[in-house]
């Protein structure tokens, strides 16, 4: 597996944020279901799309270090997302 394919995929971070945001916004959940359901969301978001940078930069990646790749990248855009409201103060 090449490195470049595991990097491209933790670089989409900010891509995760921003479609966990658009998913957020349309199921519209209560607020106690939202951090719940959202954290999940966002590591099959990560998860989805650094196994779709793998395959396209690497025929045959490496399933489980793709896998774990994605996991990180779910949890880092989570916690870039709670990270930075806590900043603004929303």
């Amino acid at each position: 597996m090449d490195d470049l394919a595991l990097y491209a995929g933790l670089g989409g971070v900010p891509v995760v944020v921003g479609l966990t945001e658009v998913v957020k916004r349309f199921l519209a959940l209560p607020e106690e279901w939202e951090k719940r359901v959202i954290l999940v969301v966002a590591i099959g978001l990560g998860v989805g799309f650094n196994y779709l940078v793998s395959m396209v930069l690497d025929p045959k990646p490496a399933t489980s270090v793709t896998v774990a790749f994605g996991i990180m990248a779910g949890l880092a855009a989570s916690g870039l997302w709670s990270g930075s409201k806590s900043v603004v103060g929303k």
